[in-house]
């Protein structure tokens, strides 16, 4: 490693979607094998990548400087104002949580426009209140506002914009790049930088140099250059001017400052301003460097609230006769909570599932959680582990660092209530997530797609189409050009991100003792006006924030319409339904699809109820898990089928095999098999927990997770001798268990979805009308209602056409006439507020009388039948579906 005093201040990585491609972990590997001290991080509009900044540069001793290249105009309120590019780092926590502030800002509504924008005054309202003294501001690249100002408007002009920068901000550097580009006007990279040092002379000013990297080799631009070629498919001059813009060593940015005395004056000034920024170097996050989770305080005795809680309830639902194993099991887990502090964190989700109830809105746990009595006793789920025989180990260990996922699935036609309520009593952000390029995807915005669309900008239009079908594979491609092929296949091992998006559940609480704007900025998402964290997830939690997961489940929705319609009291859910209807177990042998029975009415599992002849409930949770793509691929479920046709014959490697593979006869189908194997093989906790990590961490096929076991393979081989394996069969006992932690499923999840789905087959079988009036309200609007109208009309229950006199905004049940109406909002072209003032107003005398009492909007179309007895918009429509012919038309 080379000793250098340079260091880049000016850097992107992928989180500059579709503008640069490095991991940040791969930036900082790369500047500290330049030997460069520090790094700093630009990226533009986002922050998205500073805590993994801060983390990768400890990890190897550089200093990590956070930052961001703002997109600024001179004020907000001008009609179209020109954007510019402003560098701004901090040098301290402070000064960090001043760029959180003013990225956060940029994001606003009304500051949004294509870009994330911030403007002059800002600058100066932070300027005036001192919180950019522990801020570093660069002037930019080419399109920086000094650089643009000064070609544009003159030297004199340039000097103004870098006095202004220097009044409201203590650490601003002129900024100097040379990647030897040619400009417009007589400018090139050399007259620019030589300009800029004349300006910071006379602003008296400092000067940086930097090189503005989007990748990290000099080998990487070919890429580079063809990701931009694909995502700007509607421009042409989309390769970046000049030679190169990678995390470059310390002697190729000097040599490009060679050319004048000027230029080598403003290295060596460059290499003093790089003296000083390091030299003021002050960051430290104290919630990366001491993880310490945040859990908004509901109780100062949160551990004794859970016990309470707990015992109260197991009182009320375990007989006295039978409790001892449930308090041995109780305290168990309550001792593991106590050691891990998550008490707080439990008491966190029972209080948005007792809302949920006291709302009469239908939650469940999905998951691991399952396996927890705690979470039982507390309603967290509805599954008793002890009944089902759930391992509280593959929820939570004591060397667990973060609060374990309780995944809470809501009603999804309540959810939104859930979420505001919870926004109400604590300061609550959605995760943000970023979507990425892919070549299995061929979807819009997929690599393919987004080649094709250069394509067709480059290739004649009446031959695109014959040549380039928009459904062609990568095989298709590369048939048509090779080279274009192998470029796709690159790019897919970079995964570039592409668009910003929203995590479907992922919800973060903010506390007062590390409010959410301590370490994470958040970000508009135009399309939905959702805001959200600029970081991801797992850096998210990494910086002590708790995470609640809000899943909206369709089918909950359905069972509670049923219910509604069937009379029954809303709080007993589906307990009163028996598991042993031997109806319910041959209707789902038959293997049928498309039958609105949740997590069974796919091919793949209602092929595996036919095959393994399901005859109770454990074969429901066998066939939820076994029937998985990669077990399918595998060879498991062909292998568990044969030796369930011939148990006899069914061998075991050792006692500890047998003990836990007995019950799906010697094939291994859940990942508790697996720990109790390792567990009866003695496998001490600490290992296990180990081994846990990796059999849940390997279905992303992390390295981590494969280093794991293979640390552990000589002491499982001899552990595995000792249980009885012979040597002939002690690496096949191995292969045994290291691939299928590769794709394991775990059995609390499968128990709970099980359930879910032998009750909606219950109802379906024997409440035909109730459940199905329920299951076509559930999807109303939707792609799957035409295939559940086909369901139901195979099930002989009749349907009736939608009437403005009869029909509600959904379907729903006319018993007089044991039939399913249809609802107004299923009518094309009818939205929800048109069904529901329609709705609200009926009935209806006559068409005069509905034209008479309804808005003309959002109800359209009634004006010209006074005149001619015809209707159009709204009323037409509502006609041609025959919604009318109650009103004689």
């Amino acid at each position: 490693m080379a000793d250098s005093r340079w260091f880049n201040l000016h850097t992107h990585s992928k989180f500059s979607v579709l503008d640069a491609m490095p991991e940040v972990s791969d930036m900082v590997s790369t500047v500290y094998g330049h030997g460069q001290p520090a790094l700093g991080l630009t990226d533009h509009g986002l922050m998205s990548g500073n805590l993994q900044l801060y983390k990768e540069c400890n990890k190897v001793g550089i200093a990590p400087f956070p930052g961001e290249e703002f997109y600024i105009v001179r004020s907000i309120d001008d009609d179209k104002p020109k954007r510019y590019h402003l560098g701004m780092l901090a040098k301290s926590h402070a000064g960090y949580k001043t760029l959180v502030q003013l990225s956060t800002l940029s994001f606003r509504r009304d500051r949004y426009h294509y870009k994330p924008r911030i403007d002059l005054d800002d600058l100066a309202q932070l300027g005036e209140s001192g919180l950019l003294d522990d801020v570093i501001i660069t002037t930019g690249c080419f399109f920086g506002l000094l650089p643009q100002t000064l070609m544009n408007n003159g030297h004199k002009a340039g000097v103004q914009v870098a006095k202004a920068l220097s009044a409201w901000c203590p650490n601003v550097f002129v900024e100097l790049q040379h990647h030897n580009t040619p400009h417009s006007n007589g400018w090139d990279d050399s007259t620019l930088a030589e300009a800029l040092v004349d300006v910071a002379d006379d602003a008296g000013l400092p000067v940086v140099i930097t090189q503005d990297s989007h990748y990290c080799q000099e080998g990487d631009k070919e890429a580079h250059d063809f990701m931009r070629r694909i995502s700007m498919a509607n421009v042409d001059d989309y390769a970046y001017p000049g030679d190169s813009y990678h995390l470059a060593e310390t002697e190729f940015v000097k040599a490009h400052f060679a050319g004048s005395k000027k230029l080598q004056r403003a290295w060596n000034e460059s290499l003093m301003s790089c003296d000083h920024i390091l030299n003021s170097h002050a960051v430290e996050f104290p919630a990366l460097d001491n993880y310490k989770f945040q859990v908004p305080v509901l109780s100062n005795s949160a551990l004794s609230d859970v016990r309470k809680q707990c015992m109260r309830t197991l009182r009320l639902r375990v007989p006295v006769s039978e409790r001892e194993p449930y308090i041995e099991r109780l305290d168990s887990e309550l001792s593991i909570i106590k050691d891990t502090g998550f008490a707080s964190y439990f008491l966190l989700v029972a209080d948005i599932v007792g809302w949920c109830r006291q709302n009469d809105i239908y939650v469940t746990a999905r998951g691991s959680a399952s396996g927890s009595l705690v979470c039982w006793l507390m309603s967290i789920t509805g599954v008793d582990p002890l009944k089902w025989n759930l391992l509280f180990e593959r929820f939570l260990t004591r060397d667990r660092g973060k609060p374990p996922d309780i995944d809470l699935d809501i009603e999804d036609s309540r959810r939104e209530e859930v979420i505001a309520w919870l926004g109400q009593r604590h300061h609550v952000v959605q995760l943000g997530t970023f979507n990425t390029l892919q070549i299995d995807d061929l979807g819009k915005g997929s690599l393919i797609q987004q080649y094709l669309f250069r394509r067709r900008r480059e290739v004649d239009p009446t031959e695109f189409q014959k040549h380039y079908p928009f459904d062609a594979s990568l095989d298709h491609v590369a048939a048509v050009s090779t080279e274009d092929a192998e470029m796709i296949v690159k790019l897919d091992d970079y995964k570039l991100r592409k668009t910003v998006g929203a995590h479907a559940a992922g919800f973060i609480i903010s506390t007062a003792q590390q409010p959410v704007y301590d370490y994470i900025p958040t970000m508009l998402i135009p399309s939905s006006g959702l805001s959200v964290t600029q970081m991801v997830m797992d850096d998210v939690e990494d910086a002590g924030y708790v995470k609640v997961d809000l899943l909206g489940l369709r089918t909950l929705s359905t069972i509670k319409k049923c219910l509604q319609n069937l009379g029954r009291e809303l709080s007993d859910f589906c307990d009163w339904i028996p598991l042993d209807d031997k109806d319910v177990y041959a209707f789902m042998r038959r293997g049928r699809t498309n039958t609105g029975i949740f997590q069974f009415e796919g091919y793949t599992a209602a092929r595996g109820c036919k095959q393994v002849k399901v005859k109770n409930i454990e074969d429901l949770v066998l066939v939820n898990a076994l029937f998985r793509p990669a077990t399918i691929n595998a060879g498991h479920v062909d292998n568990y089928l044969t030796n369930r046709a011939a148990p006899k014959r069914v061998t075991y490697f050792s006692p500890a095999f047998e003990k836990n593979l007995s019950e799906t006869y010697g094939v291994p189908v859940y990942q508790e098999q697996i720990m109790g194997i390792l567990r009866d093989l003695g496998f001490p906790s600490d290992e296990l927990g180990k081994m846990l990590k990796a059999i849940k961490a390997s279905n992303g096929a992390t390295s981590s997770a494969a280093a794991t076991f293979q640390a552990l393979e000589g002491d499982f081989k001899q552990r595995c001798l000792d249980d009885g394996v012979s040597e002939a069969d002690v690496d096949e006992a191995w292969e045994f268990v290291r691939t299928f932690s590769e794709y394991s499923f775990n059995r609390s999840h499968s128990v709970a979805y099980a359930l879910i789905g032998y009750w909606t087959a219950y109802l379906k079988l024997h409440h035909e009308l109730e459940f199905h009036a329920a299951l076509l309200a559930s999807v109303a609007g939707s792609p799957k209602e035409k295939q559940y109208v086909d369901e139901v009309r195979r099930v002989g229950v009749k349907l009736l056409r939608a009437d403005v006199n009869s029909s509600g905004v959904s379907w729903s049940m006319d018993k007089d006439r044991n039939a399913i109406r249809r609802g107004l909002t299923s009518l094309k072209g009818i939205g929800q507020n048109v069904a529901e003032v329609i709705a609200a107003e009926a009935p209806y005398e006559s068409i005069e009388d509905m034209i008479e009492r309804l808005p003309a909007r959002p109800v359209t179309g009634g004006k010209q039948w006074a005149k001619d007895k015809t209707l159009k918009g709204m009323y037409g429509k509502l006609k041609e579906a025959g919604a009318l012919n109650s009103l004689g038309l």
